[in-house]
């Protein structure tokens, strides 16, 4: 769809009271993705958490914004919606209207499950590019369609495959062309510090091989 049909979508289509209520009732677990997060593209930078300037792109309500705000970030949200911009603007959330008018500003830009919807996702990512400053890092979080094709021919559509949600997810991606993406886009994967403690030993490896390896949610860099 292009910029008009998104609109019409998650304006007109998608109940936004349903969609609000979504975020306002989620589980703990949520926010402790968001801050784990956080914590680790903190870790990137050697400075401060409010000299490090950060984008959330396609933000949606603004929860993660709020949450990089309680760490300190210096945040900012991108949002088409209208509806979903005035509510994170009541909670706190500056929220910027024009990317055409940024350039190299941004240390980092959090996009998370925001690709799969887009019309021209390499043209974004372009755009964001030149968003970023040199040193910095993007992150893509995407659903993962690695066996979509599969499980398509099989049992046909069911809603556990919510990598090709129909209207909503346009894209499906796979590590490989999550990677395809970022190269066309003039990036290169980066492999963020360990994260992990003596507190859930385990659990954490496990992550920290599973997001390395086999996931669609990767940080990227500039080429050098």
């Amino acid at each position: 769809m292009n910029e008009a049909g998104m609109k019409a979508l998650y304006v007109n289509w998608i109940d936004q009271v349903q969609s609000l209520q979504k975020k306002q009732t989620a589980k703990s677990r949520l926010y402790r993705q968001y801050a784990g997060q956080i914590h680790t593209l903190s870790r990137l930078f050697n400075r401060n958490p409010d000299q490090i300037r950060v984008l959330d792109f396609g933000m949606g309500w603004g929860y993660w914004s709020r949450m990089a705000q309680a760490h300190g970030l210096n945040v900012v949200g991108y949002e088409l919606s209208a509806q979903r911009v005035e509510h994170a603007r009541k909670m706190g959330v500056t929220v910027i209207d024009d990317l055409a008018k940024v350039e190299d500003d941004f240390d980092f830009i959090y996009a998370n499950q925001v690709f799969e919807h887009l019309s021209n996702p390499v043209q974004t990512m372009q755009a964001l590019c030149q968003c970023l400053k040199p040193t910095g890092f993007i992150y893509i979080r995407v659903p993962d369609g690695r066996y979509v094709a599969r499980d398509l021919a099989q049992r046909g559509w069911t809603q556990d495959l919510d990598a090709i949600h129909p209207l909503e997810h346009i894209n499906c991606f796979t590590r490989k062309t999550l990677i395809e993406l970022g190269t066309r886009a003039g990036l290169k994967p980066f492999s963020p510090p360990l994260r992990l403690s003596w507190d859930g030993l385990w659990g954490g490896i496990r992550r920290e091989i599973v997001d390395r390896w086999f996931t669609t949610h990767l940080f990227f860099r500039h080429r050098d």
